[in-house]
């Protein structure tokens, strides 16, 4: 019995975007290894701001070509040469290395929301769940947090969105953990 092989070619992201059916190259996007590499490029993962965090979760919870196209010029801090602009470097690269770099960028937000929601969520209040309020907070805790940490620390909003996303992190943690111990001890009062 002979063995069939499936070869396809590897073509640029702007001939795969001029392919009428896409398909062949689809089933690729969830079966392909991640690699933090684009156009010559390493996304450091210590470096994103706490606004690139955002911009990032944003981008795939709604993703189209423009907004990909700017995290990967964001992140992957694609710059254009004498030869050719952003743009082109972009849709000039391997559409396979822009699914695992993507591949990439989709487990490192998974990892941070799992994270996030490990290390902030609190137990629920009955009287917040009455009201809908954390459904209705949802949209705007992004903003909530850099509202309350400009606060916290007398500077802007603006300000703590270019902070790094690990620092805020680490303030909203050391935060909560505050705010839960004092719940607690008003409790024992």
């Amino acid at each position: 019995m002979q063995e069939q092989s499936f070869e396809i070619e590897d073509i640029t992201i702007e001939e795969y975007f001029n392919l009428e059916n896409t398909d062949d190259y689809d089933i690729f996007l969830e079966a392909i290894k991640a690699n933090n590499s684009f156009a010559g490029h390493t996304f450091d993962v210590n470096s994103i701001t706490y606004n690139q965090m955002e911009v990032l979760k944003n981008t795939f919870k709604n993703p189209d070509m423009s907004n990909i196209f700017y995290i990967f010029v964001l992140l992957f801090k694609i710059q254009g040469n004498f030869k050719q602009n952003k743009e082109e470097i972009f849709y000039n690269q391997s559409i396979f290395d822009l699914f695992r770099a993507k591949r990439f960028l989709q487990e490192f937000l998974i990892s941070k929301i799992e994270t996030e929601n490990k290390m902030l969520q609190g137990v629920p209040d009955d009287k917040m769940m009455m009201i809908n309020g954390y459904e209705r907070l949802a949209p705007v805790s992004f903003l909530l947090s850099k509202i309350r940490l400009a606060e916290q620390f007398n500077t802007t909003p603006d300000v703590v969105g270019g902070w790094k996303y690990n620092t805020v992190f680490s303030y909203l943690i050391a935060n909560k953990i505050n705010s839960d111990i004092q719940t607690e001890y008003q409790k024992l009062k």
